[in-house]
């Protein structure tokens, strides 16, 4: 069951037998009266430790030198080419029926091409 909901002259109606609000005191007064009543109720001062840092340094040096150790394993593990290694021919050897030989150079891009072909007519088995 629903109840009835408190119309506003109700409300009107409490508040004017209640009369209007209290009249406001001094500043002096009310704290006064404040600190009266906080002695009533004496409480124990709270234990203040220094503060301290979020994360402890021997962690900061810790991920760090872990992190290095990853990268130095990562590094020294995995076989990674290195630029200005390898990159061009260094020897060939190529039979008397393949005598055709170009080697191309791109300067850009720093790739190199070896490319043999056979001199004669006839084709035979593919290289």
């Amino acid at each position: 069951m629903k109840k009835a909901r408190t119309s506003w002259r109700q409300i009107r109606s409490v508040l004017a037998a209640h009369g209007g609000a209290p009249t406001p005191r001094a500043a002096a007064e009310f704290w006064a009266d404040f600190q009266a009543r906080v002695s009533l109720y004496p409480q124990p001062e709270a234990a203040v430790r220094p503060a301290r840092a979020r994360m402890p340094w021997f962690w900061a040096l810790g991920g760090a030198g872990a992190t290095l150790l990853l990268a130095a394993a990562v590094t020294l593990v995995l076989p990674f080419e290195r630029p200005g290694a390898n990159t061009g021919v260094l020897s060939y050897e190529v039979p008397a029926s393949q005598g055709a030989v170009m080697i191309w150079r791109d300067e850009a891009t720093e790739a190199t091409i070896l490319w043999v072909t056979e001199t004669g007519t006839e084709a035979k088995e593919p290289i």
